[in-house]
């Protein structure tokens, strides 16, 4: 999530994480980054909004890291697109937003029935032309903060309120939905007590799935998936999910269970 304070302030090597204030001692940032063609500061630097690192700082105190809320949608920005691009999918000229490709089945934008195809104007009453500033806005809030999302669908402005999720949880659905089962990450002592650095485990097999298919019992537990590129490991939910977006075909997943011993392997046909 990129949301800067460009100033002219002069910031070296070594000044990150140092306080930039206004003319009255208040701090209004902590300085991150500079311009530097020669690895040194050349009259641009840039700062991390205080209001966010309020809220950072808030979220490792109660909860012990920090909390984003994640809309559930995928993107194109109105203002990287050509005009071509836009007339093909449907966008007005005129229109400045954030054009909705895709939305998470189980996330909380379709829940509040936004759609593909829809263009995100606003989050919370402030104007977004591009996936940063609507990444900014949305990153202030936390899981379970309800938040107005105002969008053209069809050339009519609605305005919804969208309960953002934790991303984890969304994925855990999508990889579920798509394996036909219910997944959760291993717990880090029982991993340990089974002698694995981490995996997921099948808590439920659910019918006419692709798990079902492949046999696959209740309490495997999924540590790595073979694919024509090689073997990858799996310690999350989040893992299997990334290493299974976007492929097709018949990948094998390896594991355990936790009354034996013995590696399993179980081919998954993506295609079902």
């Amino acid at each position: 999530m990129e949301s800067f304070i460009q100033t002219d302030a002069a910031v070296n090597q070594g000044n990150s994480g140092g306080a930039l204030i206004n003319t009255s001692g208040e701090l209004i940032g902590i300085n991150s980054a500079i311009l530097a063609p020669t690895g040194t500061y050349a009259g641009y630097s840039f700062a991390i909004p205080v209001n966010i690192i309020k809220k950072i700082v808030n979220d490792i105190v109660q909860f012990g890291d920090v909390q984003r809320g994640y809309l559930g949608v995928t993107y194109y920005a109105a203002d990287d697109m050509s005009e071509e691009q836009m007339k093909s999918l449907g966008i007005p000229a005129n229109v400045e937003g954030v054009y909705v490709t895709s939305v998470a089945a189980d996330g909380g934008a379709s829940a509040a029935g936004i759609k593909k195809g829809d263009v995100i104007t606003k989050v919370n009453g402030a104007l977004v032309v591009s996936g940063i500033q609507m990444s900014a806005q949305i990153a202030s809030f936390r899981p379970g903060d309800k938040v107005p999302v105002t969008f053209l669908r069809n050339g009519k402005e609605s305005t919804v309120t969208v309960t953002l999720k934790k991303k984890s949880d969304v994925i855990t659905g999508n990889a579920a939905t798509r394996l036909g089962g219910d997944l959760a990450t291993l717990d880090k002592s029982k991993a340990s007590k089974y002698g694995i650095d981490g995996g997921v485990i099948v808590n439920k097999v659910f019918d006419n799935g692709v798990l079902k298919t492949a046999r696959v019992q209740p309490g495997f537990i999924i540590t790595s998936v073979v694919t024509t590129d090689g073997e990858q490991d799996v310690a999350s939910v989040e893992d299997l999910n990334s290493i299974l977006q976007g492929l097709t075909g018949t990948v094998r997943v390896r594991g355990v269970y936790s009354d034996y011993g013995e590696v399993y392997t179980y081919p998954l046909n993506l295609e079902q």
